[in-house]
């Protein structure tokens, strides 16, 4: 089933904004332009970037970023880059470091793209908010994880531990069930129908069942 806004947002739940799953949709090219459209990595892809994202809710840290203060490890060199650059967009980019990285890296896809180590606050607007997502990605080699359904290196790479693991699994069941044409509540009906125990729960019979209904697509 194509990834429409109202099906985003049932993936993130009630708080999804329209405006965040919107600019998702508008611009789905990317993600076929870096190979993450198919639908077992697009399932990966969405626990993370909703779960990062407080269910495709914000684009901006919650946290005052104070914490990143000093941290040398994101390039926080200077007096008050943890604020500065406390995370964005839909992967919650975080450190001068990685605003430096990703404006190499787009600049030379987009020669006229910001700066965004000048100009962080930009990483939570559309499109930068999803490019920055397909970048680190990309840069972190996610479609081989994603290819081996490993959803918890995965979020070790994308979160720096496992933070919000249980969420970000049910945020792949979620994403799985709707692209293949079921509610994103649905788990039961689904797993009544690939002939596995029927008890709603997201075990690992489940998750790779799911897993393999999204590659065979």
């Amino acid at each position: 089933m194509p990834l429409t806004v109202q099906s985003l947002i049932s993936i993130g739940g009630p708080g999804a904004s329209s405006v965040i799953c919107g600019g998702i949709v508008a611009d789905l090219a990317w993600l076929d332009k870096f190979g993450i459209s198919q639908p077992h990595r697009l399932a990966h892809f969405l626990a993370q970037c909703g779960e990062e994202s407080d269910h495709f809710h914000t684009l901006t840290e919650y946290a005052s970023g104070s914490a990143y203060e000093g941290r040398a490890d994101l390039g926080n060199t200077q007096a008050g880059d943890g604020a500065r650059f406390r995370g964005r967009g839909l992967i919650e980019e975080t450190g001068r470091y990685n605003a430096r990285s990703f404006t190499v890296w787009i600049q030379g896809i987009i020669p006229n793209a910001p700066d965004f180590e000048a100009q962080p606050q930009l990483l939570a607007t559309f499109p930068w908010a999803l490019y920055s997502a397909v970048w680190y990605w990309t840069s972190h080699n996610l479609n081989v994880l994603a290819d081996a359904n490993n959803i918890i290196e995965i979020t070790h790479k994308v979160n720096g531990g496992l933070n919000g693991l249980g969420e970000r699994i049910a945020m792949f069941v979620r994403a799985g069930l709707v692209m293949l044409g079921y509610q994103p509540s649905a788990l039961r009906q689904f797993q009544q129908a690939a002939g596995i125990t029927v008890d709603g729960l997201t075990g690992t019979e489940t998750l790779n069942a799911i897993f393999a209904k999204l590659k065979a697509i």
